[in-house]
């Protein structure tokens, strides 16, 4: 890492080359792996460990910082082939509960998972397209299923969940519904490493403190 002197005083520079370090650095540190608490049992921080050790690379990189995208907001050209045959994804949205729309839904890929994140807000109409149901209100949401239906919205996301799937052909990532205040949306929630966490930063203070490290490496 590098800073120059004519570098404004709360400003960090990085190289292009690791730019990227200390947003996946706090991730790791969230991750079930290695996250300090008692949330993760010990038996399911086993079968992460073991999940991770033979992850391919380019698995890994969502493994450790999970892909998070809209799904209402999809459009008719989400997941194009490209040249090669590959799907183009959508753009990525931050991990950050401040982009979690009432009104939207999110697919979260953690590269063991899927996670469908439904908002409270959600129109009825977008519902019953997507998942066939009209509200979740009295709905046991891990029991709900993305079915394969004749409309945009479930083409949409039916091709956005297979292109995800298609990355990782050793393994089937199944769909796990939730919505606010789910028992599942805790672990959701713990997934979003931009965030505070009850016993470690958000990623603004990590940065903060990062440069706080690089100036008194310069300064000793």
């Amino acid at each position: 890492m590098c800073a120059s002197a004519s570098t404004a005083a709360g400003q960090l520079i990085l190289p292009e080359s690791l730019k990227l370090l200390p947003l996946y650095t706090l991730s790791l540190t969230k991750n079930g792996v290695l996250r300090a608490g008692t949330d993760v049992r010990a038996d399911e921080r086993n079968a992460l460990m073991a999940a991770g050790s033979r992850m391919p690379v380019a698995s890994s990189v969502a493994f450790v910082y999970p892909r998070l995208f809209g799904v209402h907001t999809l459009d008719e050209y989400a997941c194009a082939l490209e040249a090669d045959g590959t799907p183009r994804l959508p753009s990525m949205t931050s991990l950050s509960v401040e982009k979690l729309e009432a009104d939207g839904a999110f697919l979260l890929d953690d590269a063991t998972a899927l996670y469908l994140w439904i908002g409270r807000g959600v129109p009825a109409a977008f519902l019953e397209q997507l998942l066939r149901v009209r509200t979740l209100e009295g709905y046991d949401c891990s029991r709900l299923r993305v079915p394969t239906l004749d409309n945009d919205v479930s083409i949409r996301a039916n091709r956005l969940v297979n292109a995800v799937r298609s990355q990782r052909p050793q393994l089937f990532q199944s769909v796990r519904v939730l919505t606010a205040k789910d028992p599942l949306e805790g672990r959701f929630l713990s997934m979003l490493t931009e965030d505070r966490a009850q016993t470690a930063m958000s990623y603004v203070e990590f940065l903060c403190h990062v440069h706080r490290q690089i100036q008194q490496k310069f300064t000793t």
